[in-house]
């Protein structure tokens, strides 16, 4: 499978303040616990939720920007399909801010191996500490 075109999709269609309101953590859970993954790479922290429609995954951008994580979506096109991503970003303290939200509703095994994964690699000791280790520590009650 090749990969055509990569774009970041910036504000096309304005998401309606309504559109925010739809969506609570349990929602958002389920399409994380369904359709998302966590990337638990020490130097790309994340989550994404992938789609092959653009919709949903605008209401739930509106939704965590509203509650303070900010997120992106790219576009990216494989032969002759667009899928869309959302991709948390803020790093650790956002992404922890996200996984002590939505981890009570989450029900399938891989979701919970990633998520302790993440609280793994999120509590291991570095040469050098940052304070948004430390803050992504307190978040998840690690310390």
């Amino acid at each position: 499978m090749y990969v055509d075109e990569i774009q970041e999709v910036v504000g096309e269609f304005p998401t309606k303040k309504s559109e925010s309101e739809k969506w609570d953590w349990k929602l958002v859970a389920a399409w994380v616990d369904t359709e998302g993954c966590f990337s638990t790479s020490p130097n790309t922290l994340r989550a994404t939720i992938t789609q092959k429609e653009r919709g949903p995954l605008e209401g739930i951008r509106s939704f965590l920007e509203k509650e303070g994580i900010r997120s992106k979506i790219i576009s990216l096109h494989k032969e002759d399909r667009e899928y869309f991503y959302l991709i948390t970003k803020g790093g650790m303290e956002a992404l922890a801010t996200l996984v002590v939200n939505i981890e009570p509703y989450i029900r399938t095994n891989n979701k919970k191996e990633q998520i302790m994964r993440l609280r793994m690699e999120i509590s291991r000791k570095t040469r050098l500490e940052s304070v948004h280790r430390r803050e992504a520590r307190r978040i998840l009650g690690l310390e």
